[in-house]
Order: C-alpha cells, then sequence, then structure tokens
C-alpha cells in the first residue's frame, strides 16, 4: 500500500503504518512547505522504517508537487519534445533526481510515455513529449537515465498509455479508441524503451483497451500480463486508485483488491487533496482503512493468494536498492534553449513599449487535470516589471451563442475595471483547436477589444499554455507547451527587455 496524506509532517496514523510494515507514501503539493521541510519529513518517515518508499508525483513542467508554490524550474515534457535534444532531457532527468535525492525521496513518478496522439486529449496534452513513438521513446529513455543515474527509481507511466482518449481518468473512465494494431504501433513502443532502459517501476492507467478487455488497465490481468511478456520484471505501480475511473465504478478498497489481484504490485491510494465525490467526506485516514480492509476480505477469500503478496513484496522491495550512477548536471541550458526558441517562434509581434499595465485573463477551467492548483507563475513573474491585473473567467461561463453585441455586454460586465482599462491584454489557454469554448472565446476578444476594454486599441496576445492550436489561431499568439516557471521566465524574455532580465537573473 502506497498512499498519500495532508500535511507537512507525518501523521500518527502512517507512522503506526511504517511500524506495522507498510510499503511507503507518496508525497503529493500539500506535503512541501519547502525543501528543509521536506526532508525533515523524509527523515521522520525513514525513522519508522529504513528501507520505506518514498515517492513523489514529479514531472517537472505543469505537474510539480516539488515546486507547487513557485512553480518548476525544469521544463514540460512537451517543452523538452520541441527543442528535440535527448541530452538536455537526460540532464533534465538528473536534476529530478538530485532534487528527489535531496529531500530523502527515493522514487519519482516520471517521465509521462504517453503518445499523446489525439490534441483534444483533456489531460495528457503538455505532459507528453509529442505525438511521435519514436520521439517519445527517445526522450523517455533519456529522462530515465537521468533519474536513476542519480539513485531514485524512475516510475514511467501511463500503461499501456493515455494518449488516445478524449475523457480525463480523474473524472470518468476513459476508452481507448484505436484498435490492438494502433496500440501496438504508436502507443507500446515508449514502454518497450523503458524496459530496455531498465526502468525500475511502471504506472498503469485506468482506462479501457477494448482489444484486451473490458476491465480498465489498473483491473485488467490481460493487460498486466502483456506488460510481463514484454520483458517487464519490475514492480508495477498502480495510478491514483481514488480518481473517478476507479473510486467511482468499483470502489476505491475493492478497486485496490482487484489490481492487487491482477498483478498490480503496489497500490497508489492517491492524492487526498484532490477535489472529487469522497472530498469532505472521507479523510487520508480513511481511505487507507477503506483499502486495507478490502485487501484482508480478498486474502480471507481467497481473491488474493499469500504468493501474490510476497510476489509484489519482493519486486517493490528493489526499488529502494538502486546505486548511482551518474552526478548532477546544470539544466541551464535546457531552459535558456526553450527560451530562445519561445523568442525566435512568437514571430507576429504587436506589443507596445513600454509595458507598464497588464490584464491577464484565464480563460482555463483549471491550469490542469493532474495539478488541482491554479498558481499564477506568469502573473507573480511579470509583477516585478508591471501592474498586473487577472481574473479568471473560464471559456465555458461564456454564452458563445448570444449575439456580438449581448457578449460584449456581458463580458465587460464580468471583468474588473482594471482589465477593461489596461492596454496590454494576455489571454490564457490551453485548449485552442477548432470549436473549442477558449478558441472561440479567445477570438472573440480578439475581435471586438475594442468594444469590450477601454484602451484604445488594446494590444491583445494569446498565451497558449498548452499543445499548438489546430488551425492556427491567425492573431499574435503564443505557443508555451507548458505552465510553470520556466515558461513564466521565457514569456518575460519575449514581453520585456533581454538586458533588465539578464541582470535580474545575475541578482
Amino acid at each position: 500500500m502506497w498512499p498519500g496524506f495532508l500535511g507537512h509532517t507525518l501523521p500518527e496514523w502512517v507512522a503506526n503504518a511504517l511500524d506495522d510494515g507498510l510499503a511507503g507514501v507518496v508525497y503529493f503539493g500539500q506535503n512541501v512547505e519547502n525543501h528543509i521541510q521536506l526532508s525533515r519529513l523524509s527523515a521522520s518517515i525513514m525513522a519508522s522504517r529504513g528501507d520505506a518508499l518514498i515517492g513523489v508525483d514529479e514531472e517537472g513542467g505543469t505537474v510539480s508537487r516539488l515546486h507547487a508554490l513557485e512553480g518548476s524550474p525544469l521544463p514540460s515534457h512537451a517543452q523538452l519534445g520541441w527543442l528535440n535534444d535527448t541530452e538536455l532531457t537526460e540532464r533534465v532527468g538528473q536534476s529530478l533526481g538530485a532534487a528527489a535525492k535531496k529531500t530523502g525521496i527515493n522514487v519519482v513518478l516520471a517521465p509521462v510515455a504517453d503518445v499523446n496522439t489525439n490534441p483534444h486529449n483533456p489531460v495528457i496534452g503538455v505532459r507528453s513529449f509529442g505525438s511521435s513513438p519514436e520521439l517519445v521513446s527517445s526522450h523517455v529513455r533519456a529522462m530515465i537515465t537521468g533519474i536513476q543515474g542519480m539513485g531514485v527509481a524512475s516510475c514511467v507511466k501511463h500503461f499501456p498509455g493515455h494518449g488516445d482518449t478524449s475523457v480525463d481518468s480523474h473524472l470518468s473512465l476513459p476508452r481507448f479508441s484505436g484498435d490492438h494494431e494502433t496500440l501496438l504501433r504508436d502507443h507500446l513502443p515508449p514502454f518497450n524503451a523503458a524496459i530496455r532502459e531498465g526502468v525500475a517501476s511502471i504506472m498503469t492507467t485506468h482506462v479501457v483497451v477494448p482489444s484486451l478487455g473490458e476491465l480498465p488497465s489498473t483491473l485488467n490481468p490481460t493487460t498486466l500480463s502483456l506488460l510481463r511478456d514484454m520483458g517487464f520484471q519490475g514492480s508495477i505501480v498502480t495510478d491514483a486508485l481514488d480518481m473517478a475511473a476507479i473510486s467511482s465504478n468499483f470502489g476505491l478498497g475493492p478497486g485496490a483488491a482487484l489490481a492487487l489481484a491482477a498483478g498490480v504490485d503496489l497500490l497508489c491510494i492517491g492524492n487526498p487533496a484532490n477535489p472529487g465525490a469522497i472530498r469532505g467526506k472521507r479523510t487520508d485516514e480513511a481511505d487507507f482503512n477503506a483499502v486495507f480492509s478490502s485487501l484482508c476480505d480478498a486474502v480471507e477469500t481467497g481473491i488474493i493468494t499469500p504468493a501474490r503478496l510476497e510476489e509484489a513484496n519482493r519486486r517493490n522491495a528493489a526499488l529502494s536498492r538502486l546505486t548511482p550512477s551518474t552526478t548532477t548536471s546544470t539544466t541551464t541550458s535546457a531552459t535558456d534553449s526553450y527560451t530562445r526558441q519561445v523568442q525566435e517562434s512568437f514571430s507576429v509581434r504587436t506589443r507596445k513599449q513600454p509595458i507598464t499595465r497588464v490584464a491577464m485573463l484565464d480563460l482555463r477551467e483549471r491550469a490542469t487535470r493532474a495539478v488541482t492548483d491554479r498558481n499564477q507563475y506568469l502573473a507573480d513573474a511579470m509583477r516585478k516589471h508591471a501592474v498586473v491585473s487577472s481574473q479568471v473567467i473560464p471559456a465555458s461561463s461564456i454564452d458563445l451563442d448570444s449575439s456580438a453585441q449581448t457578449r460584449v455586454t456581458d463580458i465587460a460586465a464580468a471583468f474588473d475595471p482594471d482589465i477593461l482599462s489596461a492596454e496590454n491584454i494576455l489571454i490564457l489557454c490551453d485548449s485552442l483547436h477548432q470549436g473549442t469554448p477558449q478558441r472561440r472565446a479567445a477570438l472573440f476578444l480578439r475581435e471586438h477589444r475594442t468594444q469590450i476594454f477601454t484602451g484604445v486599441d488594446p494590444d491583445v496576445v494569446v498565451v497558449n499554455l498548452g499543445l499548438p492550436a489546430e488551425p492556427d489561431l491567425g492573431i499574435p499568439s503564443i505557443d508555451a507547451r507548458g505552465d510553470s516557471r520556466v515558461t513564466a521566465d521565457a514569456l518575460l524574455a519575449v514581453f520585456f527587455d533581454d538586458s533588465y532580465l539578464q541582470k535580474e537573473a545575475a541578482s
């Protein structure tokens, strides 16, 4: 069992469970106050059990727990895939591994090996290196080499692939939309590459793959047998079992028992801070007890055999015994390369000089389904250089089918006065493909800017924090491919003088 928990210190129930043989814990953003605090927390866990598995759901870029408050200093997978320099990706992996090891963590839940073949995918997107199995495979190998070279286990995810889905498994039960040939050709190669690279653990996905049966992969013995047939002998880890794909369809505890019986070795119970149907009704300890009770029942009834438990424990024990083989390397070149690429790609530039007042409109439903926080890294960074007003107005809340004049009036009424009077408007989006509410709203705001905003012909730029729009928006926009401190720094280099930024970085 591998639970998450609330708080910055070790709860008594976790300490007691560790004394009784609990495998370890998984850190999420709510467990991190700062790295000194996190190191002390890890030390207290190891004091209870010296071989505990301490994991962190840390991918760098948009999905960051170690830097949840200030934003990740590392590029997202999509940004690395765009740069397509595997040496840089390996160095990012080294930095991930080094940051984990420094705070007492011995398992990093990365990299993401999903091939994002569906541009409308609501949960993977910029978390993937790209849409090509060859490109994803090469970067998966590089990041595993970097992470495990630091003596930290890598957990590649999400087998057999979450890239060709249109439903978020945090919210419902997705289905893979391709046939078996498509699965083999487009989605399994990165996992084969990870196995050849010696990855220590692989995480399953809660996705139904029809060619393998009607159970989600996490609970499906056919899917897990396929992974073993591919040559993987390490630990198979579940994605968070509190996600609706499992908890709403099978139950948290029963789902855990089915997963273990099917061949999973380590049960990630989930993030108790996530919103959802059970939030406020159960606690982290109650979730743990529910899973424990279901496992005991499954052993008593013979659904789970002692041999299955022993097999899982043997595999899990190996996760904390990796030996480091490399040293830490700087990622400065990776972030600098990304910044230069963003500057060069923003060819349509209409910004006014100097920028002194900025209005930032966030049309996203939320930052990402994988991380619930909506931290405003870009707004915080820009406040060092300009007066920034920010407002969240999800595109889905705008009546996009009413008359243009009605929309202008309603939108203007919804904005704060500081937004309406700004001369520089940044529209934050992450879903800009044909027909999406964000695309329609962004284009409308740009087209009717002089009617909505009181500034004289305000400068409106769309900042796309997701994958590039299809087709191109045709208006000033920047494809950032992620939302983190790296993204914010790159965008500052676009909107402000480079010399000023270099001076700030030096200080």
